[in-house]
């Protein structure tokens, strides 16, 4: 009713997205019960569960003229 997830949230995550200048962009609004996975560079991943998106931030230009927008998703379990 008020917009925000059914059970309390363990993780806040905050993302940046490239939006692609050839195509639409991914609607991180309809996103529910998800889940993200994080490569990172030493070869490690982490993934959240249960997802869900809370804000879609303003699209912002950056010095290359790349449009990128903030997302902040809550997630309920994280592993790695």
């Amino acid at each position: 009713k008020d917009g925000s997830p059914k059970r309390t949230a363990r993780y806040g995550i905050t993302v940046d997205s490239v939006i692609p200048s050839d195509r639409i962009g991914f609607d991180f609004d309809s996103v529910e019960d998800g889940t993200l996975t994080i490569d990172r560079q030493n070869g490690t991943r982490v993934s959240f569960g249960s997802v869900y998106c809370t804000k879609v931030g303003q699209v912002k230009y950056d010095g290359d003229n790349v449009a990128k927008q903030t997302i902040e998703l809550i997630a309920n379990s994280r592993t790695e």
